[in-house]
């Protein structure tokens, strides 16, 4: 249970510091609702390595599509 814990807290950073780059309080708060963590970090935390990225997923396709303008625009 520790080390889910330690995941769960190591994750929840990584999305805050995100969170913490984009402007968009409502973008934040659809992330937030929407945002699913999957891929290659989850062995690496369990093997005690530092994850060399972190793939994130969305519940839906307007939160997708919000997280995709929001970038384009600031492109």
């Amino acid at each position: 249970m520790a080390l889910i814990k330690t995941m769960n807290k190591i994750i929840g950073k990584k999305i805050a510091d995100w969170l913490g780059t984009i402007t968009d309080k409502e973008l934040c708060k659809l992330i937030k609702e929407n945002i699913v963590i999957t891929g290659g970090c989850f062995p690496s935390m369990i093997q005690n390595e530092t994850p060399k990225d972190y793939d994130c997923y969305f519940k839906t396709k307007e939160a997708t599509k919000k997280v995709a303008e929001y970038y384009v625009k600031a492109w």
